[in-house]
């Protein structure tokens, strides 16, 4: 019996040694250092055109046991900021797994927020049927054409009584960017024989500086059932926001014509 309790504290003692040693081996082999990502230079200075390749540039990472892990670098998001400023996450692991990120500000030069386009004018006949997708397109410099990302607020509209109705339009990019605009969206039954005023288009934005020189008969195409030259704008100083632009004419018996072109002054 004694023998049988020496040979158990002899095997216990064994394992313990074992089991210490293993604990040793892995504390002095097992990486406990984590990754650093290096950037060259914050903030970083792009065009829109030079791709999100340009997002990499001046990047590198570095982990104390594997070396230079640039090659393992990913551009995990880019987004907007609350400020809205444009922020780049970068994320890296090393052969252990640890996983580090760092966040950079980007600054697109040439970056503009979504903007609406029109076609047509938002003016239609009291039927009820009234389709503004057929005419209001969405673009962004980064993501192109984003119309599927729109959406309307129509809730206060009677497509069956005229009137003018506050429609208000919104639309995100893919870096959270969101915009909205709201517009007057007219019914009204057209006259008999009223002249057709056709303008290039019917949303325009601008600088302020821009607006100071508006032209608004630059933007008539043409005129159906009377004189160009009898189309006159009821107003020619804008405002910063969104301006309502009215061109009228008359043709020969007296019947007036109207088009309404938007200018959001930026």
């Amino acid at each position: 019996m004694k023998q049988l309790h020496i040979t158990m504290l002899i095997l216990f003692i064994v394992s313990a040694l074992l089991l210490g040693g293993a604990i040793l081996y892995k504390h002095y082999t097992t990486d406990t250092t984590m990754p650093e990502i290096r950037v060259d230079e914050e903030p970083l200075s792009i065009s829109i055109a030079d791709g999100t390749d340009a997002l990499m540039s001046g990047v590198t990472a570095y982990d104390a046991k594997d070396g230079d892990i640039t090659d393992k670098l990913i551009l995990q998001k880019i987004e907007m900021g609350e400020g809205g400023e444009v922020n780049a996450t970068y994320a890296v692991s090393d052969n252990d797994s640890h996983v580090v990120t760092r966040t950079r500000t980007i600054i697109y030069t040439d970056y503009v927020p979504p903007r609406f386009s029109l076609s047509k004018e938002l003016r239609y006949a009291p039927t009820g049927s009234i389709q503004v997708r057929d005419r209001l397109t969405a673009y962004d410099v980064i993501d192109g054409n984003i119309n599927d990302r729109i959406r309307i607020n129509t809730n206060n509209l009677s497509p069956y009584y005229a009137g003018l109705y506050p429609v208000t339009f919104e639309v995100t990019n893919s870096l959270g960017d969101h915009v909205s605009l709201t517009l007057e969206v007219e019914i009204r039954t057209i006259a008999d024989n009223e002249p057709v005023i056709t303008l290039d288009t019917y949303l325009v934005y601008m600088t302020a500086e821009e607006a100071k020189s508006f032209k608004p008969m630059k933007y008539v195409k043409e005129v159906i059932g009377a004189e160009k030259s009898a189309v006159y704008a009821d107003k020619s100083r804008l405002k910063e926001g969104v301006n309502r632009i009215t061109y009228s004419c008359r043709n020969e018996i007296g019947v007036r014509g109207s088009v309404v072109l938007y200018i959001v002054v930026e």
